[in-house]
């Protein structure tokens, strides 16, 4: 809902009305426009990742109360729902190496330190 401070289609004008135009401050001006609608492509990677989300509600939703319950305080500044579904999303499987790929070129050693906090050289 558009929540106008002054006059319509005046400076602070801003929000959505009735689904249609979409009020809108851009730099100094304020633009009326037709309210967007979003494109879903339902491409095989969100679709993947749309199910891998409802997988953690459901995940949740099958704890029991006092499993609930230990998730709170965990993460500080989220709540119990929040840092379970942090937790749960996190993770993203690695994607395999090409296939292209020989046994050789994987087992690539390195003079220097392969990432910025290893100490250790590979020799």
């Amino acid at each position: 809902m558009s929540k106008p401070k002054t006059p319509l289609l005046s400076f602070r004008a801003r929000g959505t009305i009735a689904d249609s135009v979409t009020f809108q401050k851009r730099g100094q001006l304020t633009i009326a426009r037709k309210k967007p609608i979003p494109k879903d492509p339902k491409s095989p990677a969100q679709l993947a990742r749309r199910q891998v989300y409802r997988d953690a509600v459901a995940a949740w939703h099958a704890l029991s109360p006092e499993e609930k319950e230990a998730w709170r305080g965990v993460c500080p500044g989220l709540t119990a729902y929040q840092c379970f579904m942090r937790s749960e999303l996190k993770y993203v499987p690695p994607t395999p190496p090409p296939e292209e790929y020989t046994e050789e070129q994987t087992e690539t050693q390195y003079d220097f330190p392969i990432y910025a906090g290893d100490i250790t050289r590979i020799a």
